[in-house]
């Protein structure tokens, strides 16, 4: 069984493109993934915030610490091209049942394996950001 993407919404069901970044190097915002078994009734929500690093530079320093859990960091909040990566990620997975499916997605690793490399280093821009207080440049593309 593969899981499917039915859709993506934001926070108060409203669609993702109606949304209008006042700063996209330095925002975030709360993306809802329907989710569902492929060719199968049904699906499941799985909320995931798109963040860029200033955004969440800016939240360490006024909240303290932030657990990466279900956080995808981006360059520019760029919300179509959030959509297209999580649909990628997502629709590579497959389990022999929805509930193993759904565990895949909603566990320690949603995102997939080879994003490790890339939320280190984004915390490490996130660290330099904070120590500099600066506005964060980006080093190179992911």
């Amino acid at each position: 069984m593969r899981a499917v993407v039915k859709g993506f919404e934001g926070p108060d069901g409203e669609e993702p493109g109606s949304y209008v970044s006042p700063d996209p190097f330095d925002d975030s915002f709360w993306l809802r993934m329907l989710v569902g078994p492929s060719g199968g009734p049904g699906e499941e929500s799985f909320d995931v915030l798109v963040c860029t690093p200033a955004w969440l530079a800016r939240a360490v320093v006024e909240h303290g610490p932030q657990i990466g859990r279900h956080r995808l960091v981006v360059e520019r909040l760029d919300l179509p091209a959030a959509e297209a990566f999580l649909r990628r990620q997502i629709e590579r997975l497959e389990a022999a049942t929805w509930d193993e499916l759904a565990g895949k997605l909603a566990g320690p690793r949603p995102i997939g394996d080879g994003d490790l490399d890339q939320l280190a280093a984004a915390l490490e821009i996130v660290q330099a950001a904070i120590a500099n207080r600066t506005r964060w440049q980006p080093r190179h593309r992911y």
